[in-house]
């Protein structure tokens, strides 16, 4: 037998906020619980959504430069001590 927990929340609306929302659960058809299920349910999805888009956005896109060991080299070499070899002063290969 599985048992179901509810939790219970207090939500604060101003007047316009909560005539508002008496007009959507009557439009829908709906309670306040139900509602706000089904609110939570979406936003999660949506997010699961651009989370997903996202991701699938980074395969398509192109891929990068990769250098080869001789160029990643010359690279760092001249990035990180102009004029200097990772191995020591210049010419001492």
């Amino acid at each position: 037998m599985t048992v179901r927990t509810a939790r219970r929340i207090e939500v604060r609306l101003d007047d316009a906020h909560a005539e508002r929302l008496e007009r959507v659960l009557a439009a829908k058809g709906q309670n306040v619980s139900e509602f706000v299920r089904e609110a939570i349910d979406q936003a999660a999805d949506a997010a699961e959504r651009r989370t997903v888009s996202a991701l699938l956005a980074s395969f398509r896109a192109a891929p990068l430069a990769v250098p080869n060991d001789e160029e990643l080299r010359e690279e760092l070499e001249h990035s990180a001590c102009p004029g200097e070899s990772l191995c020591g002063p210049a010419g001492s290969d």
